[in-house]
């Protein structure tokens, strides 16, 4: 109340954070399941309401508090995740492998395309398994990926001509690309290969076209805002990867 009430020259000190639940226990903190929460601050109560369990909706949250995002009847997501695995990503590429093998993606399709310097040649992109997979079957090749030791050009755009002869899996799923680097936008023709350069221009283009959007996990570079601000979803730093994976569609 802003007042010294126990006449010991402190005001309003050691009163206690006050938080209450209603709904069912086994929702709280999951999703968009928060508690009530009473404080005093600068002679004020502040109260932060609580968030109940609501029916779930496609849009990227977990509205029932269930543990599952967009777990809505019939609803599934194909995910195609790019991953630099080259040497400079060093321990991170283990934090995303665990990261994407803990999230609770219900219903989704995974397929992995990796990029390194020295994993083929150019554009140094590829598809290991290229198939649509579980992710029970995604986290298993996941654990068999070997991360190179090359390092400097990691040309992430070039997912796509290989990507676009693969396709979605159905017309159904919502379409997600999620990019896993620690550099910026490259291209070949920017260190001197004879290669015809995908640009953000056709990214943008593409994810448009197929109705995907796209989330980058990794460097701030003006390109890859460019490249979130034209097809949805989000740009997040690398690390920590795993408290990214888990908000990235809320």
């Amino acid at each position: 109340n802003g007042y010294d009430d126990d006449c010991d020259g402190a005001v309003d000190e050691n009163l206690p954070l006050t938080l209450s639940y209603s709904g069912p226990v086994s929702t709280l903190n999951v999703g968009e399941c928060l508690p009530q929460v009473e404080y005093c601050t600068r002679g004020h109560s502040v109260v932060q309401e609580e968030v109940l369990p609501a029916e779930e909706v496609c849009d990227g949250l977990d509205n029932d508090c269930d543990g599952e995002v967009d777990n809505v009847d019939g609803q599934t997501h194909a995910i195609l995740l790019v991953i630099d695995i080259s040497g400079s990503m060093g321990g991170t590429i283990k934090e995303v492998e665990e990261a994407l093998c803990t999230w609770p993606a219900g219903p989704t399709q995974f397929l992995v395309a990796r990029v390194a310097n020295d994993s083929g040649q150019l554009p140094y992109v590829d598809y290991p398994f290229m198939q649509w997979e579980t992710q029970e079957e995604m986290c298993s090749h996941l654990h068999s990926i070997e991360q190179q030791n090359a390092s400097g050009n990691e040309f992430m755009l070039e997912y796509l001509p290989e990507f676009e002869q693969a396709g979605w899996p159905d017309s159904e799923s919502l379409r997600h690309v999620f990019f896993f680097t620690d550099e910026p936008v490259r291209t070949p023709t920017e260190i001197g290969e004879m290669w015809p350069d995908t640009t953000v221009d056709d990214v943008t283009a593409a994810c448009a076209d197929e109705g995907y959007d796209t989330y980058v996990m990794g460097y701030p570079d003006p390109k890859w805002t460019q490249i979130v601000a034209a097809c949805g979803g989000r740009m997040d730093p690398l690390v920590p990867v795993a408290r990214e994976i888990q908000m990235t569609l809320a």
